[in-house]
């Protein structure tokens, strides 16, 4: 059961949304100043401490907000609304990284990827093993940041301090090493 204090927080909330729906910029204002800690808390959960991930995504949901235009009658309808709209903007974000991705490599490193990725005999394995032992600090963590963990060139440039395609280039470097090696000890 509402209190009458609940009662009144309810009729504003409807009222707000109202307004908001019919296109008020200061009830939309007085919204985002409202919910913005909640739709804050509710980003971090999903995109973790990036900062600028969290602040897109709040300007995602107030966007899905100002395009959907729903009314709410109480308070628990908004903040579930705002939580489940937090969560499908993270997932959409999520896919559209995965998405691009995959275009940021290029026709020549998808077939340079999808060799790498053909079953390999336990010879073979054992071979690769011993050569990614071989290479440096740097040449080793940037395989593993784009083959095991899937990151883009932009993040891998982040992290080694270098521009997205001098990281593409390093990477095309250290493939080129190995397939060298292979092709010298006869294990291609």
């Amino acid at each position: 059961m509402a209190s009458p204090s609940g009662a009144a927080d309810d009729e504003s909330v409807r009222a707000m949304t109202e307004a908001v729906a019919a296109g008020d910029p200061e009830a939309l204002g007085r919204l985002y100043d409202d919910r913005f800690a909640f739709i804050e808390r509710e980003a971090r959960r999903w995109v973790g401490g990036d900062e600028a991930a969290v602040l897109d995504l709040i300007h995602d949901v107030m966007m899905r907000l100002i395009r959907a235009r729903p009314v709410f009658d109480c308070e628990a309808q908004l903040n579930a609304w705002l939580a489940r709209t937090a969560y499908r903007a993270a997932v959409d974000a999520a896919r559209r990284d995965r998405r691009r991705r995959r275009r940021e490599v290029g026709a020549s490193d998808a077939a340079a990827e999808s060799r790498l990725r053909v079953p390999m005999s336990a010879e073979s394995l054992s071979w690769l093993r011993g050569e990614l032992v071989r290479l440096d600090r740097s040449a080793a963590q940037l395989l593993e940041w784009r083959y095991r963990f899937d990151l883009t060139f932009a993040e891998i440039g982040r992290r080694m301090s270098l521009s997205p395609g001098a990281a593409h280039a390093r990477l095309v470097r250290v493939l080129a090493t190995l397939r060298r090696r292979a092709v010298e000890t006869g294990d291609e």
